[in-house]
């Protein structure tokens, strides 16, 4: 049984008090994935990246969610993709960041789950039930924790260790434990990395109908990352951007059309060039970008908090102290025997 924690986050970079100048992968090397995966993916994916790069992130995810035309319906039908399309990428992304920072058995991590779960569940049972299906909701967390990896293979790179990989799969899953469907919560997660890395290519290679909705959708979704981070004039380029690092399935099926090759191929060159010299050449960052971003008191859009549930009010903590006071009880009766 997980121990539910309530003080120092994961990914927080007191737990490392003394840092060399390339500190993070010689921390990774002496963890245990089985006992220390939060904090390994929180080393994996706090320090190096930063705010542009999970905004790419979500902007090249979410044609992949919306392949599924359920998905489509229920953001058109929420309408905030469009008419507030900064606030609803800030309002994912810091969930991201918050889960990430904290790991998933952290007290404020099950806090924010918990107002997810019901913000889904007032979604499909007063707008969508049929856009919930348990393959959507797998699909997600496998996106994203394969994401950092195929990445890296995309521009050149060699991914994950097979130690990240195995605390990618044990943080993911212990996320997706939180979660509930119409059905409970979803246990039913891929086994390991690999199967989540297939679970992603066997949803992307599903023969999905085309939506008018995803692909009136997609534009917007170009448009915020191009207007957070460009000027006016290269919003073009953002465009390029979005194109190259988005799956050529998703991009055929919503009729994006596909990057300039020569444009694709100095984009992934210089994305390259940047992360081989933050992983081999460049010090190590002290501080995550969390704990960065705070420290310059920027608490707004990405880092900001997300809205969590009390403590008191979560069904997870309820039924995890019943478990451990049933435990406890077992293990009297056993000891009295």
């Amino acid at each position: 049984m997980e121990q539910i924690t309530s003080g120092v986050p994961a990914g927080a970079s007191s737990l490392t008090p003394l840092k060399g100048y390339k500190w993070i992968a010689r921390e990774i090397e002496r963890l245990d994935p089985e006992i220390d995966y939060a904090r390994i993916w929180a080393l994996s994916t706090l320090y190096y990246t930063n705010d542009f790069v999970l905004n790419l992130s979500y902007s090249t995810g979410l044609p992949g969610l919306i392949q599924n035309p359920d998905g489509a319906e229920i953001l058109r039908r929420t309408a905030k993709i469009t008419k507030l399309k900064q606030q609803r990428s800030d309002d994912t992304i810091s969930h991201f960041w918050h889960w990430w920072e904290n790991g998933p058995n952290h007290v404020d991590t099950i806090r924010a789950i918990e107002e997810v779960n019901r913000i889904h569940h007032a979604l499909y049972t007063k707008v969508m039930p049929e856009a919930f299906t348990l393959r959507d909701y797998v699909y997600a967390p496998c996106s994203l924790g394969t994401g950092p990896h195929r990445f890296a293979k995309m521009v050149g790179l060699s991914g994950f260790s097979e130690k990240q990989k195995r605390a990618s799969h044990l943080f993911w899953k212990n996320i997706m434990a939180k979660m509930r469907s119409e059905e409970g919560y979803i246990v039913d997660f891929p086994e390991n990395f690999d199967a989540m890395e297939q679970f992603v290519e066997d949803f992307n290679n599903e023969k999905w109908p085309k939506s008018e909705v995803a692909r009136a959708i997609v534009p917007d979704v170009i448009g915020q990352f191009s207007e957070r981070h460009f000027p006016k004039p290269l919003w073009g380029l953002g465009r390029q951007m979005i194109l190259t690092f988005t799956d050529k399935r998703a991009r055929d099926l919503h009729e994006m059309g596909d990057p300039n090759p020569l444009v694709a191929w100095a984009i992934k060159r210089v994305v390259k060039l940047n992360m081989w010299l933050a992983m081999n050449i460049l010090p190590d960052p002290k501080l995550s970008v969390p704990e960065r971003a705070r420290q310059k008191g920027d608490i707004k859009g990405q880092h900001k908090t997300p809205r969590m549930v009390a403590a008191s009010a979560c069904p997870y903590l309820q039924l995890h102290e019943q478990q451990v006071a049933g435990s406890e009880m077992r293990a009297s009766i056993t000891s009295a025997d």
